[in-house]
């Protein structure tokens, strides 16, 4: 009797392993099978662009660079050269902190090439970041499954005391033409992050060459502002919440990148009709307009919250760095740790307040744009799919979602740091914008 249980309970136990097989191979199938579909549809709209290439090309035209002059390259390739043979483990000449602090427990992200790090400058003043969305153990030399184009850093110029959403109620004052022109990102598609970051080289030698001629070291203050940054992004993805620790200006944008690249996916979602979460409502813009200014030493001095504003583009490193869903505008606002006159010469100190994330969604009579186009829901659905982060199917709108697409509006999500901790981000209202 005892026998003929264990042979039941064997058998009921082979039974379910083969229902799981059968599942997991049905579920495989599908995701292929839509993946298939989605690349067909965007070889599709592809041929359909270059079929209007002209206009295209005329549309997307960009100056020529700049080039360099023997010299300048000479500088150049001997500091790339220190960068391949450099140990970025070794602390950084006045630095606080160190790379080989990090524990084996702490979330680490991949390097974007041999020697590179983790981050490089990339020519137009802008950065190219690796990233690690899912938090999985890496390796330094995986090759990363997103990595973050990031716009030169904008600091709202005038109401220090607005919160992320206010600014984002200001921002949908700007149409889609006005919000691409916000700050202009050359595009990487088919670069490698060894020419990136040989060109991001060569362009702060050009640009610091009226001021000091053919110099190294404009080359070598780039490379070091590039280390620091790394340290700081990897200072953010520590088990400890190194959030709530004071921190410099220059430090704020890169320690909260770990929050912001989990929002970025779940942006990719909305990007993609694929998020579950809907607008809790619609809200108008604000009637204030919003004066941006470029990050520079002294531009908060004066303020008692600094609101950092970039334009981010996710990409795939697998696939050439062609781009994933639409450019996104991310803020991170930090409440300064000393008042106005406290400090005289050493940099004001800030703690991290709020991270926000936001895109555009265009009507389906408004005209298609980098902001928001067929071409780009796909790209994020594929990468939502091929990395198990939306469902096999997903991306069908909603009758809700349908009838929103006949305007224009602004989406975001918002995250804050409170009692040491990064709560939950929710989606905020959608803006309607003013080409509605």
């Amino acid at each position: 009797m005892v026998a003929s249980e264990n042979d039941s309970e064997r058998t009921s136990s082979a039974s379910s392993e083969v229902v799981k097989e059968v599942v997991h191979d049905c579920a495989q199938r599908s995701r292929a099978k839509e993946l298939h579909l989605i690349a067909r549809e965007i070889k599709e709209l592809e041929m359909l662009i270059m079929a209007d290439a002209p206009e295209t090309r005329k549309m997307t035209q960009q100056p020529k660079p700049q080039r360099l002059d023997t010299e300048d390259e000479s500088i150049t390739k001997e500091f790339f050269h220190l960068l391949e043979i450099g140990d970025d483990k070794k602390e950084l000449k006045n630095g606080e902190h160190n790379l080989a602090d990090l524990s084996p427990t702490d979330d680490l992200i991949p390097d974007l090439g041999k020697n590179l790090g983790c981050i490089v400058q990339t020519s137009d003043g802008g950065y190219l970041a690796s990233m690690n969305p899912f938090h999985a153990p890496v390796s330094k030399t995986d090759t990363p499954k997103l990595a973050m184009q990031i716009s030169r850093e904008l600091i709202v110029g005038d109401d220090k005391s607005a919160t992320g959403f206010q600014v984002f109620q200001r921002l949908a004052l700007l149409g889609p033409e006005e919000l691409c022109s916000l700050t202009a990102m050359e595009d990487l598609t088919g670069k490698t992050a060894e020419q990136m970051a040989f060109e991001g080289i060569a362009s702060a030698i050009i640009s610091g060459r009226n001021k000091e001629g053919a110099s190294s070291s404009m080359a070598a203050r780039s490379i070091a502002a590039v280390k620091k940054m790394a340290v700081a992004m990897n200072k953010g993805r520590k088990e400890r919440a190194s959030s709530e620790e004071a921190m410099t200006l220059d430090e704020v944008l890169f320690v909260a990148l770990h929050k912001m690249e989990a929002m970025a996916v779940d942006a990719l979602k909305i990007q993609a009709d694929m998020s579950d979460e809907e607008a809790p409502m619609e809200a108008p813009p604000s009637d204030n307009t919003l004066n941006l200014v470029l990050k520079h030493e002294d531009c908060c001095m004066n303020c008692s919250r600094a609101t950092i504003v970039v334009v981010i583009q996710l990409r795939a490193p697998l696939r050439g760095y062609e781009a994933v869903g639409a450019p996104m505008i991310a803020m991170v606002q930090a409440l300064a740790e000393d008042q106005l006159g406290e400090v005289v010469e050493e940099e004001r100190s800030f703690k991290l307040e709020s991270v926000h994330v936001g895109g555009l969604k265009l009507g389906s009579n408004s005209k298609a744009t980098a902001w928001d186009g067929e071409k780009q829901r796909l790209t994020a659905k594929q990468w939502l799919v091929e990395n198990g982060a939306g469902k096999a199917g997903g991306g069908r709108r909603t009758r809700k979602q349908q009838a929103k697409r006949n305007q224009d509006f602004m989406w975001s999500i918002s995250s804050s740091f409170m009692a040491s901790a990064w709560l939950k981000h929710v989606r905020n209202p959608n803006l309607i914008t003013v080409s509605s």
